[in-house]
């Protein structure tokens, strides 16, 4: 009984370090026109989730269009193997043209359509081609030059759909519940020390 209690705490202290964390930033879509004031809702539901991300409650990103590439980089970009598609349900620019949540929160007043992104820097889209590549193995691009062999001194993690964590997704870099370093970093960017993390230069 003493184990179950104590489990039961740890994970009420996570789940309300989460609440904590996205209340009030960009990713807090509640009262905002939609009738809730819950949080959660907007990404996860206890019913009817995909199996996208744990409980997800949106629809499907529209993946990627045009995906990072370059002469220099000897990986290769591959967004659907990553978290973008979660990502751009939301950062597409496009996605409150439409039904967005899969089961809409009890007593809510939100209308698909009814949000938007007014944040320019937000707003992605489906082109990736300027942005940092997502989707690849880590160890792939080492063979660039100014790349590191490994990772060092930095919160960045690596991700993978299968049970080995080896590929760099958005969340590598960004931590959607957490927005203490601004814009939801996994940590400080002061004198480029995420960057450079993985980039020696």
């Amino acid at each position: 009984m003493k184990k179950i209690i104590v489990l039961a705490a740890l994970v009420t202290l996570v789940a309300t370090s989460a609440f904590g964390a996205i209340s009030g930033t960009a990713h807090d879509l509640s009262g905002k026109g939609t009738g809730t004031t819950e949080i959660c809702a907007f990404c996860h539901t206890p019913h009817s989730g995909t199996t996208q991300a744990p409980l997800w409650n949106r629809g499907a990103g529209p993946g990627v269009v045009t995906e990072y590439n370059s002469s220099t980089m000897n990986a290769t970009s591959g967004s659907a193997s990553s978290d973008a598609s979660l990502c751009l349900s939301c950062h597409d620019s496009t996605a409150y043209a439409g039904t967005v949540l899969t089961n809409v929160p009890n007593g809510s007043t939100y209308v698909p359509g009814s949000l938007a992104m007014t944040s320019v820097n937000a707003i992605i889209g489906t082109n990736l081609s300027n942005d940092h590549p997502v989707g690849f193995a880590y160890a792939d691009s080492t063979a660039d030059a100014g790349i590191r062999g490994t990772i060092v001194g930095s919160n960045v993690q690596l991700f993978s759909l299968t049970a080995a964590k080896t590929d760099v997704w958005c969340s590598s870099c960004h931590d959607v519940h957490d927005n203490t370093v601004a814009p939801f970093l996994v940590q400080s960017n002061a004198n480029s020390a995420l960057c450079l993390a993985c980039h020696n230069k």
